[in-house]
Formats: structure tokens, C-alpha cells, sequence
């Protein structure tokens, strides 16, 4: 071979010259790089016969190796496609540009830069287009493997090639949504059919994507679930919401939003359940879209317990898969138990039992006879006018139950004495009260003074099955009233923090609570105030510090009575704990069970509380003795 023999590197990183380079020569000096050097790039660097591009390409095959992380060789393994090698060498800086933005994701991102078409981009512009991929890389972030295998498709490559500033507008959009995860964005785009008309128009489909990511958050993806899963049509290629959005992108976008909007905490019931109604919805995705969005407002705060109903088989083939027929079903909600009794015959498999009750959906007397919500099946013609006058009062949610229960409040009490106490004790549920007990409480607004023992009633705002509404409750309530012994004060939380504010106002204004009755749905670990799974919405195991800060609003000798299943079940659950952190005496069930009576004294002292099954008797946290 002419010329002087080369010396091999040594230890100072020295590379020895030499005019003509043989490729085991320079796979020799690339070696130590990365660990790995593809024969591709070996052979290109040789064949450039430019000494200073070993050290170059050692630098960067380093610099590649280190920002791919824990995956060195799966990225520079796509190096050995002959051509991606030669634009290697030739654009070494690049490369490693490229590589340290989209890091783990470098190998998809190499790949989509073998893809023909972007490769004559990139040839035309190595750093305009190694911009173009930064940026994707930094937009993208954790789902850059995602964004870049979506790039590396035939119709996507081709259509970045064709306009690649618009292909950029377009991954901005679908990366733009503030999730953590967008993998099902991209994986929904990798559709066949989908993936072909991003291909023509991307910033169309990129931005009714990203509305749905938008409008859904965290609960995007059961969308994606339901458009993905929906039925076939016979001989369809594909599932018909997929095929609907692959052709009206921006109109199912926009329907599938007004659902997130509306449904909030409760989107992934509601998506199962329109998952359902698939036939419907494909057919109207607006009209149905509306009516879903009516249903979550119909329901309210019973939304999230109405779509756990409706995404069961057996609930939507009794409706037959009419969505109509559902939100006949959520009206009803409002005014009865009727999704209770679902719930028990669900549980039951008993289907002769569902279709039994949603027939009732066709005869209003049955409805009402037997599944009536006190009184407020007769308001249903003035939801309108409880309605104006819960938003008067200050009420921020839709709920046509509490609507129904505020036209209760207008005829039993009047609307000013109605605003007034909504404001004052947070009450939106009076149908569950007497006139005489409204009454009361309006009269105890303002500076009025009381020195007898305050009994202190606390309420949930989240009764799934009626019970609080039952007259067993006032009627258990009435001699408290009558006897006068007790000062009673009633109030409605929806979460622990609304409990403990409205305990320590009361308790502040007459002087020590005496007594705290709290109703609200229980297991043996919690008390429910709100409806959903948000852990301010119970009083549980786990708020033993902020319970602990309401010990000094009681009295002496105080006492606490739990109206909330299962509470008393053994000296570890949540009526043990209340005890031992307040320092109080208190009767709770130990079962699933209803109060049955207050016992008093002579002078309406309680004394004691029973219910219709088995109870417990705590003090201090302990078991108390019982009197023979």
C-alpha cells in the first residue's frame, strides 16, 4: 500500500495519519465510540478517504451513544441502512442534534429518516430538517417514540416531504394537550384509513385530535376506546366511529367534547356507556352528544351512579339501545330511586326484574307509587322555577334534583326563607325535611342567640338509594324538635372540608356542640358526603389529623351519633376512631341497617340510639359497658 503507514491511536486520543484509509482500519479507530459502529458507517468514512472524518464520526457515534440512554444500540443499528449511513457521515452534527432532542427515541426517529421521501428532505436541508425533528422530539417528549414511528409511516413520509412546515403545524397540535401520555392519539392515527387522511389534510385531523385530548385530560383515552371498539358495520372495514371521524374528523371532535365537558370526573362511565349506543351515536353523533350532555345535567351529582348503570349490557338492551329511552331514564332518577332498584336487580342477574323496571318508564302512576323520592314527584312541572331560584341562592351545579327540591322549598317555605337558608346551612336537599324543621332553621339566622345544648345534624349531598328522604328520618328527628330540650341545627356538606367548616361556624356561634348526628352513606372505614372516589368526599381512617382539630368545638360530656352503615363495625373502624379523637361518647350500626329511635331521658337528654340491626357503643374509642 502507497505511502506511510499509519500509527495507531494512542492513549493521549491521537489519531495517526495516514493518506488512504482501509476499512478494518477505521472500524478499528470507531471501536471504542459507542460499543457498536454499524459497517455501514465504517465503509462510508473509509470511502471519504478524509482522515479527520474518523475523528469526527468517533465523536459523534459517542455523543449519539450517550443522549440514547440505556438504548445506544438500537440506535445506531438503523445506521446500517446504507443511505441513512452516508447521510451520517456527511451530516455527523446533525445526526447528534437530532439524537440528544428525541434521546431514547433516536432509533424511531432514524428511522423515520431512512424513510425515502423525508431523506431527499433531508438531503436538500440536513439542518432545516434536523430542526424540523428537533422540535417534534421537544413537543412530544415522553411520547417522541410514539410521534416519530407515526412519521416513519409511507403516507406520512410522503406527505412531510410535500409540505413539511405544514406537517409541523400539525405535530405541534397533536402534542400541544398538557397530558402525560398521548401515546393514544398516535396509536388511534396508526389506523388504516385514519392514518391515510392525516396523510392529506394533518392539521384537520391533528386539531380534532388535540380537542379531544383537550376537552378529556386525563380521560382522553376512552374516546379512543370507544371510537376504536364501537360495532362494525357488515363488510366495514372498520369500527363505524372510526370510519365517522376518518370522514367528519372536526364534527366527532366536537361532539365528543360537549360530552367531557359535561360528564367532568364522571367522562370514563359516560364513554362506556355511549360505547352502548354506538348504532345511535354514528347514526346523530350531535344529537346524541346532546343528549348525553342533558343526561349529566339532569343527573348531577347522581351522573357518575347513572352511567355506571348504563354501560351495563343488560340496562342498555332494556332500553334497547335507545338513547332517548336513557335519558327518559335520567329523568326519572330525579325524582325517584329507580336507579337503586337497577342497581339490586344488576347485582341480582335478574333481567326479568330490569325490563320489569324500565317498563315503568311508560306508566307514571307505577313510577311514582313505587319509586317516588318524597314529595318531589309533584314538582316535576316547576324544576324551571327551582331551578332560577337555586341559581339565586347561589347554587354552581346542574342538578335537576336539587332543582326539584328548591320548588319544594318555594311552596313549603317561601323562595326568600329558601335563598336564605341555602346560604346560611348549605341545604339543597329540603325535601328531606319538615316545614316545621325549615322553619327552625330560618329562625336561627343571624345574631339570634340559644343557650340549650346544640345538636348539631350534619348531612351528605349524596344519597343514592333515597334514604334520607325517607319519613322514618323525621320521624326518628321529630321529638328532638318538639321537646325542646336540644337546639337543632342542620347542615349539608358534599366533602370533609364543608364538614369541618360548618361544624367549627356552629359549634363558634352557640357555644359548644353537645351532640353531632352525621348522616351519610358508610362502610366500616368512612362516612360519604360527596358523590365520586375523591378522598375529601368522606370522612375516613385517613383524616385522623383533621379530625383531631375538632376536639375543643364540644362540649362536656358530648356526644356523637352516626346515621352511616357499618360505621360501628369493631373498635378499629371510623365510629371507634371519632370517638377516641373527640373525646366522645357515640352509638353507630354495626351492619348495614336504618336508625330506628332516639331514647331520651326525662328532662331530652339522649341517651341512647337504636337502629334496626345491631349497634355499637364507644367511648373514648373503647367499647363502653352496657347497662344490664
Amino acid at each position: 500500500m502507497a505511502g506511510r503507514q499509519l500509527r495507531k491511536q494512542e492513549k493521549s486520543e491521537k489519531l495517526s495519519l495516514k493518506p488512504a484509509l482501509e476499512i478494518s482500519y477505521v472500524e478499528e479507530q470507531l471501536k471504542g465510540a459507542a460499543g457498536y459502529v454499524p459497517y455501514a458507517v465504517s465503509k462510508e468514512v473509509a470511502q471519504s478517504g478524509d482522515t479527520s472524518k474518523i475523528r469526527e464520526i468517533r465523536d459523534s457515534l459517542s455523543k449519539i451513544a450517550k443522549a440514547t440512554g440505556s438504548k445506544p444500540k438500537s440506535a445506531l443499528r438503523v445506521l446500517a441502512d446504507k443511505n441513512l449511513a452516508r447521510m451520517f457521515v456527511a451530516n455527523p452534527e446533525e445526526f447528534v442534534k437530532m439524537a440528544k432532542a428525541a434521546k431514547e427515541a433516536a432509533r424511531q426517529a432514524f428511522m423515520a429518516l431512512r424513510k425515502e421521501p423525508i431523506a431527499m428532505v433531508f438531503e436538500a436541508g440536513p439542518g432545516k430538517t434536523a430542526e424540523y425533528f428537533v422540535k417534534i422530539a421537544k413537543a412530544a417528549k415522553g411520547d417522541a417514540d410514539d410521534a416519530f414511528r407515526l412519521l416513519s409511516r409511507d403516507e406520512v413520509a410522503a406527505s412531510f416531504a410535500w409540505g413539511p412546515n405544514r406537517m409541523m403545524d400539525a405535530f405541534s397540535a397533536l402534542c400541544a394537550p398538557r397530558l402525560k401520555d398521548k401515546t393514544f392519539m398516535f396509536w388511534f392515527l396508526e389506523k388504516n384509513g385514519i392514518r391515510e387522511e392525516f396523510a392529506k389534510d394533518p392539521i384537520k385531523y391533528a386539531t380534532a385530535l388535540a380537542g379531544i385530548a383537550n376537552a378529556g385530560g386525563k380521560n382522553a383515552p376512552y374516546a379512543f376506546y370507544v371510537m376504536n371498539k364501537g360495532s362494525l358495520k357488515k363488510g366495514a372495514p372498520m369500527p363505524l366511529l372510526t370510519e365517522l371521524f376518518a370522514s367528519e374528523p372536526l364534527m366527532l371532535s366536537g361532539a365528543i367534547s360537549e360530552i367531557f365537558n359535561a360528564a367532568g370526573e364522571h367522562a370514563g362511565a359516560a364513554f362506556y356507556a355511549l360505547e352502548k349506543f354506538t348504532g345511535d351515536f354514528y347514526a346523530d353523533p350531535e344529537g346524541v352528544s346532546a343528549m348525553f350532555v342533558q343526561m349529566c345535567k339532569t343527573c348531577g351529582r347522581r351522573a357518575g351512579q347513572f352511567f355506571e348503570l348504563l354501560k351495563e349490557d343488560k340496562i342498555a338492551d332494556a332500553l334497547m339501545r335507545d338513547a332517548s329511552r336513557a335519558l327518559e331514564l335520567a329523568e326519572a332518577s330525579t325524582y325517584t330511586n329507580i336507579l337503586y332498584h337497577l342497581e339490586k336487580h344488576i347485582m341480582q342477574k335478574d333481567t326479568g326484574s330490569i325490563a320489569g323496571t324500565v317498563a315503568a318508564l311508560d306508566d307514571q302512576d307505577k313510577l311514582e307509587s313505587e319509586y317516588k323520592l318524597s314529595t318531589l314527584p309533584v314538582y316535576r312541572g316547576q324544576w324551571r322555577e327551582g331551578r332560577k331560584l337555586a341559581l339565586e341562592a347561589g347554587v354552581t351545579i346542574e342538578d335537576k334534583e336539587v332543582f326539584l327540591n328548591f320548588a319544594y322549598a318555594k311552596e313549603t317555605i317561601g323562595a326568600q326563607k329558601a335563598k336564605a337558608i341555602h346560604r346560611e346551612y348549605g341545604i339543597e336537599y329540603f325535601a328531606r325535611y319538615s316545614e316545621e324543621e325549615l322553619e327552625n332553621l330560618y329562625d336561627h339566622i343571624g345574631e339570634r342567640t340559644d343557650e340549650r345544648p346544640l345538636l348539631l345534624i350534619a348531612q351528605n349531598k349524596n344519597d343514592f338509594n333515597g334514604t334520607f328522604y325517607h319519613s322514618l328520618s323525621r320521624k326518628v328527628r321529630k321529638p328532638m324538635l318538639e321537646d325542646g330540650h336540644y337546639n337543632v341545627i342542620f347542615f349539608e356538606a358534599e366533602s370533609e372540608y364543608e364538614f369541618y367548616e360548618l361544624a367549627k361556624k356552629f359549634s363558634q356561634k352557640y357555644f359548644g356542640i353537645s351532640a353531632l348526628w352525621i348522616g351519610g352513606h358508610g362502610e366500616e372505614g368512612s362516612v360519604r358526603f360527596g358523590p365520586g372516589w375523591q378522598e375529601e368526599n368522606f370522612l375516613d381512617l385517613r383524616d385522623e389529623a383533621e379530625m383531631a382539630g375538632l376536639h375543643g368545638l364540644f362540649a362536656k360530656e358530648a356526644l356523637v351519633i352516626l346515621d352511616s352503615c357499618s360505621t360501628g363495625a369493631n373498635e378499629e373502624a371510623v365510629g371507634a376512631l371519632i370517638s377516641r379523637l373527640w373525646g366522645a361518647e357515640l352509638f353507630a350500626p354495626k351492619l348495614p341497617t336504618n336508625m330506628k329511635e332516639v331514647i331520651r331521658d326525662g328532662d331530652g337528654r339522649i341517651t341512647d340510639v337504636q337502629y334496626y340491626s345491631r349497634r355499637s357503643h364507644f367511648k373514648n374509642g373503647k367499647r363502653a359497658a352496657e347497662k344490664e
